[in-house]
């Protein structure tokens, strides 16, 4: 008689999941390959990728009621799931649904998706209407920084890799190239300067380089004591960036900026810790008003976070109910990841040898025909967990 280990195996899939994997055409391909796709999933991607698209499919506008509404349609998404429940991994597919690196993945989305007929016309006209650049953020690794530099800075990077050039520049780089400019012609006096500070000239320009404010602090502090004035450098402010970011990636053809922020939780923890938070949220307030649909700023922003945030900060931020609403408005907050499919993900993750699960005696595939009529869920499709198992599982 055969064993179980002979009879069921396990598809690969991947515990963990890190946003920078998506940089990658062949992970990207080895991640589509090993997703599960539910129901209840597809019709949130779908929910989302409208409003990026701002496009709806006849069926939806029945559905619905309605068509989409540009104007009046959130392009700022809250996706809230507890630890596990797989947000890592669903952003990781918005990302390679919406960049569609190339005609292979392409093609393996909509093949993938085929079952689902929404999400495989949303994946249709994101093919059909152009590319859409893509800025990933994980705010783990990032809890140090502001969010304007964040997405100042990761927005940079990631046009630096796509773009062959970028005349947009950040206030680190223009810190960067005024320190240099300002040391080449000042080297000797410079150098006692720095010695007498116990500094060096290449930390600081790695600090700037790595984004850090002790950088241009560091930089402002010898340019002042070495030409005897501060250097005028304005700041960005997130508006204006957005308005020229947009302008040189709509040159290389691409449609609109979409960010995606996973880990934001930790983030916000940690900016409450910092006491950056009031600042913070301004700016992540300004992203999402710059998210609505209009002439200047063309972009969308999702966020994950593994707690409901607008209690968290309730509880633990001197922000009235007011304040606190009007960050969160600009927000859908309706996306919640919930492991309620768990039967149909264990239909999709196990793989039952059918043949080999009913060469058994006859008395006992009696009992499993007896299962398999009294039972939604079919033996070949569940095995080695009981059918009546689930009922419990659903409820844990």
């Amino acid at each position: 008689m055969e064993k179980i280990r002979d009879i069921v195996s396990l598809k690969e899939f991947d515990p963990v999941i890190d946003l920078s994997w998506a940089g990658e055409v062949s992970e990207q391909e080895r991640l589509l390959e090993n997703y599960v796709m539910t129901e209840d999933l597809s019709k949130m991607f779908v929910d989302i990728l409208e409003s990026i698209t701002l496009v709806r499919s006849e069926g939806r506008r029945k559905e619905k009621n309605s068509d989409i509404n540009p104007h009046d349609t959130l392009r700022a998404h809250v996706l809230t799931g507890s630890y596990g429940s797989g947000k890592s991994y669903f952003l990781l597919m918005l990302d390679i649904i919406l960049e569609q690196k190339n005609e292979v993945i392409i093609s393996n989305l909509l093949n993938k998706f085929e079952k689902f007929p929404e999400l495989k016309y949303q994946i249709e006209k994101i093919r059909d209407m152009g590319k859409y650049f893509l800025v990933r953020i994980n705010g783990d690794m990032e809890n140090e920084k502001s969010f304007k530099d964040i997405i100042i800075n990761n927005t940079l990077e990631r046009m630096e890799e796509e773009l062959e050039t970028v005349q947009i520049k950040s206030i680190y780089k223009k810190y960067q190239e005024a320190f240099k400019n300002m040391y080449n012609k000042n080297k000797e006096n410079v150098d006692r300067i720095l010695n007498s500070k116990n500094l060096e000239a290449y930390d600081i320009i790695a600090e700037l380089n790595n984004y850090k404010r002790s950088g241009i602090e560091k930089a402002e502090e010898i340019i002042e004591e070495v030409t005897g004035f501060l250097p005028r450098i304005e700041t960005e402010d997130l508006k204006t960036f957005f308005m020229d970011a947009q302008g040189e990636i709509e040159k290389k053809g691409y449609r609109e900026f979409v960010y995606i922020f996973d880990e934001f939780s930790a983030y916000i923890n940690s900016s409450i810790e910092l006491k950056r938070i009031n600042t913070d949220l301004g700016q992540v307030q300004t992203l999402a008003q710059q998210s609505k649909k209009n002439p200047d700023t063309k972009l969308s922003f999702i966020l994950s976070t593994h707690l409901d945030m607008k209690s968290t900060l309730e509880k633990k931020v001197n922000f009235s109910q007011e304040e606190l609403g009007k960050v969160w408005g600009r927000f859908n907050t309706s996306h919640n990841l919930k492991f309620d499919q768990g039967d149909e993900l264990i239909k999709n993750v196990i793989k039952v040898d059918k043949e080999k699960l009913y060469s058994v005696p006859d008395n006992i595939k009696e009992q499993m025909v007896y299962i398999n009529e009294t039972f939604s869920e079919k033996i070949e499709e569940v095995y080695p967990i009981h059918p009546a198992s689930l009922k419990y599982l659903r409820l844990i």
